[in-house]
């Protein structure tokens, strides 16, 4: 039996948090070379409402290749 993985989608999301964002943002981005496709700013209410961080944040989405 092949017992390799098999995937649903060719793609996943997942997050990273880091506690240097420029720096972060410039390795992700400037130096691996992934596109952004997504910049925002999440408003406190709906990053405790959501219950997804004490405080508002911002987010940027970055595609590798075809994902």
């Amino acid at each position: 039996m092949d017992s390799r993985l098999k995937l649903v989608h060719p793609a996943a999301d997942l997050c990273i948090v880091c506690s240097d964002f420029a720096a972060s943002l410039e390795f992700y981005h400037e130096i691996l070379g992934f596109e952004e496709v997504l910049d925002i700013q999440i408003p406190a209410d709906v990053a405790l409402g959501a219950h997804l961080a004490p405080t508002a944040f911002r987010q940027i989405r970055l595609a590798a290749g075809h994902t």
